[in-house]
C-alpha cells in the first residue's frame, strides 16, 4: 500500500525472498506468491513502467488516490464532499495508471468508490478495466451495467466527459447516458435527472 518509490518494492521483494528461502530450509515447499502494489498515491503513476518485471499486478485504490490527488482529507467533514472520483484530475490519473499497467503486462483491478459507482464504472470499462472489487451489496447493479453497456459505447462516453471541468457535469452526463440505456432503475431516486 501507499507505494511511492521503487525502492519500497525492492525492499519488500528482498524480505519476501528471505522468507521463502527460510521456509524451504525448514523443508516447507511453497510457491512464491504473486506480488502487487496498491496505486493510492499520485507518484505511482510514473513508477509503473519501472515496476514491470518486479510486480505481477496493480490494484487502484480510488478512495485514497482521489484524496491525495485533490489534497482533501476524507476524515474532515468540512471538506469531504469535495473528494469526488469523477473529478477530471482523478479520471485522468486513473486512466494513466490503467494504461501503464496493462501496457506493461500487469494484471489490474480497481477498488474503492469508483468500482461501486455505476457512473464511474462506465468510464472504467472505457479504459479497459476488467476486474472490480466492491462490497457485496453493490455487485448486482454493477453487473447490470457491465452486461448492458458495450465497451465501444463506454469509450464514447469517456471521450465526451473530457470536455467537463466539474465532477457534477460528468456525473449528470453519465446519469443521463445510463437512463438512455434503460439503466435508470439502478440510480437512486432523482439521480437520473439531468443537471444543467
Amino acid at each position: 500500500p501507499m507505494v511511492s518509490l521503487v525502492a519500497e518494492v525492492d525492499s519488500f521483494l528482498v524480505m519476501l525472498g528471505d522468507a521463502c528461502a527460510q521456509l524451504k530450509e525448514e523443508g516447507i515447499t511453497i510457491e512464491r506468491p504473486r506480488v502487487g502494489v496498491m496505486a493510492e498515491v499520485p507518484a505511482i503513476t510514473t513508477l509503473i513502467p519501472f515496476l514491470a518485471g518486479r510486480i505481477d499486478f496493480v490494484s487502484i485504490g480510488t478512495n485514497d488516490l482521489s484524496q491525495y490527488i485533490l489534497a482533501i482529507d476524507r476524515s474532515n467533514a468540512r471538506v469531504t464532499h469535495l473528494s469526488d472520483p469523477l473529478h477530471p484530475a482523478v479520471i485522468d490519473t486513473v486512466e494513466k495508471i490503467v494504461l501503464a499497467s496493462l501496457s506493461n503486462g500487469m494484471d489490474l483491478s480497481v477498488c474503492g468508490e469508483m468500482a461501486a459507482d455505476p457512473c464511474s464504472v462506465v468510464l472504467l470499462l472505457a479504459m479497459g478495466v476488467e476486474t472490480l472489487s466492491m462490497a457485496a451489496y453493490s455487485i448486482p447493479e454493477i453487473k447490470w451495467v457491465i452486461r448492458n453497456i458495450s465497451r465501444r459505447a463506454a469509450r464514447e462516453q469517456l471521450k465526451q466527459v473530457r470536455k467537463y471541468h466539474h465532477p457534477e457535469q460528468t456525473r449528470s452526463h453519465l446519469r443521463a447516458f445510463l437512463v438512455d440505456q434503460g439503466l435508470g432503475g439502478i440510480l437512486e431516486p432523482g439521480m437520473g435527472e439531468i443537471v444543467t
